[in-house]
């Protein structure tokens, strides 16, 4: 697949994500959004949801502006 018509994305910086990412063999570019992870979410799941919407509109804005 030489020009998938779709990218994935990963917004974070975490190495072990990465790492499962390429064993997997799965393509994908970093783009490393400068979020802050402040939240009053005290539920884990919560926590992490808060934050991935947030690095997911981080991320596609800085794409809407290039």
């Amino acid at each position: 697949m030489a020009n998938p018509k779709f990218k994935l994305i990963l917004a974070s910086t975490s190495p072990r994500r990465r790492e499962l990412l390429a064993h997997l063999k799965i393509p994908f570019d970093v783009l490393s959004m400068n979020v802050s992870e402040d939240t009053d979410q005290s539920h884990p799941m919560e926590y992490c949801r808060e934050l991935a919407q947030r690095k997911g509109r981080a991320v596609a804005q800085s794409l809407k502006d290039k």
